[in-house]
């Protein structure tokens, strides 16, 4: 019995083409093969003002809304400008799509709802209280998860603190569970009305603090003069303006406060230098006192009128008191 057995043929393969082979199986099993392969070619980003390709080598800067490119000098950006865009607090306008851009920490910090979990300002009665009962530190707000018996007589204070007159408005004035202020130097709103009424309907702020308005023709207890620019021209409809123009060039104060809050102007706590004053009433505590002021430089009679205006303020104790603005004092 036999059998025939078949040699398998052996090709005469040298050490390089070995070498080869193996090299081409390791690639071919790594997985990171493009088996059918384009052209060559990088992604083109064309500038919305030229149309020409943004590169890697150039300046230029992208829309987060429409992902658009710019080159840095078709947008009129110079390069301090452009270094300043790494900032985190910094924020831009898309010339194509007209959005507002703001860095990450910026546009989120201001995501949060209508729900908050701090109650409006404490009177005197309740903070003693918490303070003396949990030795808590000195705040402004009380969260709602420390509230206590006080509560009772935070409410009976604060009829004392509104006159039989006030009765009727005092019901219709709504509950607020905090109050969000904006200050802010503005170097004149009128060039930059967009920009300004894009951050308050994304931050949605109660009370803004404005100095340095740039505006003209109006002041508090005074009627506006012939040519007073209209606050509906720089302002939106859903605040309440209250200004003290300086009537020159430069200079200017102001104070908004949202449609939902009641707000009147103390014109008789205003003294002879750039401050404004506005009364907020809310439920179950003190008046608000909001003020506004500004200082373009360091002055002794300026200081002087704003220590009598403070005195002005002060000789009410039933009031609570928020004083902001550009005080243009590095030193302290």
């Amino acid at each position: 019995m036999s059998t025939n057995s078949r040699k398998p043929i052996q090709l005469p393969i040298n050490k390089n083409q070995n070498k080869s082979i193996i090299i081409l199986i390791i690639i071919f099993q790594s997985g990171d093969i493009e088996l059918n392969p384009g052209p060559k070619t990088a992604n083109i980003f064309p500038c919305g003002m030229c149309e020409n390709p943004v590169t890697w080598s150039m300046d230029g800067v992208s829309c987060d809304n429409c992902s658009i490119w710019h080159h840095r000098p078709c947008i009129g950006l110079c390069t301090m400008d452009y270094e300043l865009l790494h900032r985190p607090n910094v924020q831009w306008m898309c010339c194509k799509c007209d959005s507002l851009n703001v860095s990450s920490f910026t546009f989120h910090s201001y995501e949060i709802d209508n729900t908050s979990y701090y109650e409006p300002l404490t009177t005197e009665e309740s903070f003693s209280y918490s303070f003396v009962s949990k030795s808590s530190p000195m705040k402004t707000s009380s969260p709602k998860q420390q509230a206590n018996k006080s509560t009772n007589s935070t409410i009976s204070s604060a009829k004392n603190y509104s006159s039989k007159n006030d009765s009727n408005t005092y019901s219709k004035i709504p509950k607020k569970k905090n109050l969000r202020v904006l200050t802010v130097n503005c170097r004149s709103i009128k060039d930059k009305t967009s920009e300004f009424k894009a951050i308050l309907n994304y931050t949605k702020q109660d009370i803004v603090i404005g100095t340095e308005s740039w505006l003209k023709g109006i002041q508090p207890g005074k009627n506006p003069t012939k040519d007073a620019i209209k606050s509906s021209e720089n302002f939106t409809d859903q605040y309440q303006a209250f200004r003290n123009d300086r009537g020159t060039l430069g200079g200017g104060v102001f104070v908004l406060v949202h449609n939902s809050i009641v707000a009147t102007e103390q014109p008789q706590y205003v003294t002879n230098c750039e401050i404004n004053w506005v009364k907020i009433k809310l439920q179950h505590t003190k008046n608000l006192l909001i003020g506004s002021f500004y200082m373009p430089h360091r002055s002794k009679n300026t200081l002087e009128e704003l220590e009598k205006s403070l005195q002005l303020v002060t000789n009410d104790k039933n009031n609570n008191i928020i004083l902001a603005g550009d005080f243009n004092c590095p030193d302290i």
